[in-house]
C-alpha cells in the first residue's frame, strides 16, 4: 500500500489519487484472487486467455454489455471493491523523525526533502540527503528533477555549496550535479545583473525626485511602479 503525504508541494491531490489507482490497476492482474476478462468478455473464474487451460465452458462468460457495475468484471467483485474503494491512509511526514524517514529506502530522499523544503536550510541536510543516495540508487532523471526542485523552491543559503556537498558525498551523481550547476550558475549571474539594474533605477529615481521632477516622469524614465516609488520616499 502506498502512502499519500500531506505535504504534496506542487502535485495536485487528484493526481496522486489517479497514480495510486493506476498502481493498483497494474497489480490486479497478478493477484491470485482477482482476474478480469480480456477483450469484450468477462469470466468469473479465469481470464479469457486462461479459459482453455482450466476447461471453462463458453457459457461461463458474460458479455460486458450486460454488466451494470464495472467491478462485476472481476472474478471476485467484493475483493476488487475493497481494494478500489478503501480510504487511502494519510501520514504527516512533518511529524515523523528524520531517522525513521531515512529507513524508508528509495523514497527516503523524497520524503526528507518534502519535510524540510520550506523550513530548513537544505545545505544543513546535505549529509543526510547523501546517505540514501549511496544506499539506494534512484533514477538519474528523478535525481535531477529533485535537485532542480530544491533549487527552485527550497530554502538554500548557498546553492553552489549545497550541490558541491552532494557531489562530494554521493559521487555516483557528480556528473549529473555538474549538469545541474551550469544553468543554476547562469541563472544566478542573470539574477545579480537584474538586481544591479534595479538598484541603479532606484538610485536614479531618488535623485530625480530630489530635484523636484514630476512623479509620472520618474516612473517613465526608471520603470519603477508607484509602490516602489512610495517605498523610496518613506
Amino acid at each position: 500500500m502506498k502512502i499519500i503525504h500531506l505535504r504534496l508541494n506542487g502535485l495536485l491531490f487528484s493526481q496522486i489519487i489517479r497514480r495510486l489507482l493506476a498502481y493498483k490497476t497494474s497489480k490486479l492482474p497478478k493477484h491470485p484472487k482477482i482476474r478480469y476478462g480480456r477483450g469484450r468478455k468477462a469470466n468469473h473464474s479465469a481470464t479469457g486467455a486462461q479459459a482453455g487451460e482450466y476447461g471453462q465452458s463458453f457459457h461461463a462468460y458474460r458479455y460486458i454489455d450486460t454488466l451494470t457495475q464495472w467491478l462485476d468484471c472481476f472474478t471476485d467483485p467484493e475483493l476488487a471493491e475493497s481494494i478500489y474503494r478503501q480510504a487511502f491512509p494519510l501520514v504527516d511526514i512533518t511529524a515523523m523523525p528524520d531517522d525513521e524517514i531515512l529507513s524508508h529506502r528509495r523514497v527516503a530522499l523524497l520524503e526528507l526533502v518534502q519535510k524540510h523544503i520550506r523550513t530548513r536550510d537544505m545545505l544543513e541536510l546535505s549529509a543526510d540527503m547523501a546517505r540514501p543516495l549511496n544506499l539506494w540508487a534512484i533514477p538519474k532523471e528523478q535525481f535531477r528533477s529533485l535537485m532542480y526542485y530544491i533549487a527552485e523552491r527550497g530554502n538554500t543559503s548557498d546553492e553552489a555549496q549545497f550541490l558541491q556537498h552532494i557531489a562530494t558525498k554521493a559521487t555516483d551523481y557528480r556528473e549529473d550535479i555538474m549538469t545541474i550547476a551550469e544553468p543554476l550558475e547562469a541563472k544566478g549571474i542573470q539574477k545579480g545583473i537584474q538586481q544591479g539594474r534595479q538598484e541603479s533605477a532606484r538610485s536614479i529615481a531618488l535623485q530625480m525626485l530630489a530635484r523636484g521632477m514630476e512623479r509620472d516622469v520618474v516612473k517613465v524614465c526608471t520603470g519603477l511602479s508607484d509602490y516602489e516609488l512610495d517605498d523610496l520616499t518613506r
